[in-house]
């Protein structure tokens, strides 16, 4: 519950403790109506939890809104729309983490695209980037993973569990090195490029609607497979 005081942040109890919704980080620019969307999905996630449960709380109530590649792609959309990609998740999961008090940061890695659906062969490439969350607990940098939601263990993606301690498997086995988000940019834009030019100089090309038709596609597997066809 978020209870503005007059010329202050608002705040939201969290853990039993009322947090000042002052900017979260300097990371990511977010409005002070997102700052309290945000707040308050973290406050009904973790409700009178601390520590250890608190964490995996917020990890869990962000693991469960359906992974989804034609939706949300920050936090704040996220919460709203309640479904999006590994950008979105993670960006959530992170600032959920900030919120507890946690020093948390987006990580990204190079992967390849599942085989399914069939439509992955009009592509160009299987390469792709995934972002994730790193969280830092007693003296060491944890990797933990919300990206995929229980159901789509069906077709066989990878479903993180976390105890808020140790490390989780991650969505994606990584292609390559770990990037970090604020440190290891340019290598970051420089992979996105290379991605990027995959694809350029084909707008007259059959491959041009490539990327359209296999997010539809995708996304149209996913929810086969929450429904259990």
């Amino acid at each position: 519950m978020v209870a503005p005081e007059a010329d202050a942040s608002p705040v939201v109890n969290i853990m039993g403790e009322r947090v000042a919704l002052g900017p979260l980080r300097e990371e990511g620019r977010v409005t002070a109506d997102d700052q309290v969307q945000i707040a308050q999905f973290v406050a009904a996630a973790v409700g009178s939890a601390c520590g250890a449960a608190a964490r995996r709380a917020v990890f869990t109530a962000v693991r469960h809104l359906p992974y989804a590649t034609n939706a949300a792609a920050d936090a704040a959309t996220l919460v709203c729309l309640g479904r999006g990609n590994c950008l979105a998740k993670a960006d959530l999961l992170t600032r959920g983490l900030w919120l507890l008090g946690c020093d948390a940061r987006r990580v990204r890695w190079r992967y390849q695209l599942p085989i399914q659906p069939p439509e992955v062969g009009l592509l160009p490439s299987r390469d792709d980037i995934h972002t994730a969350v790193e969280v830092h607990i007693e003296g060491h940098w944890v990797l933990v993973d919300a990206t995929h939601d229980p159901p789509l263990a069906r077709g066989g993606f990878a479903i993180s569990n976390w105890d808020g301690e140790h490390p989780t498997p991650p969505a994606y086995e990584p292609h390559g090195p770990i990037w970090r988000e604020g440190v290891d940019e340019a290598a970051i834009a420089a992979a996105l490029a290379t991605i990027a030019a995959q694809y350029q100089g084909r707008a007259a090309a059959p491959e041009a609607t490539a990327g359209v038709t296999y997010l539809s596609a995708f996304n149209a597997w996913l929810e086969q497979l929450r429904a259990g066809s």
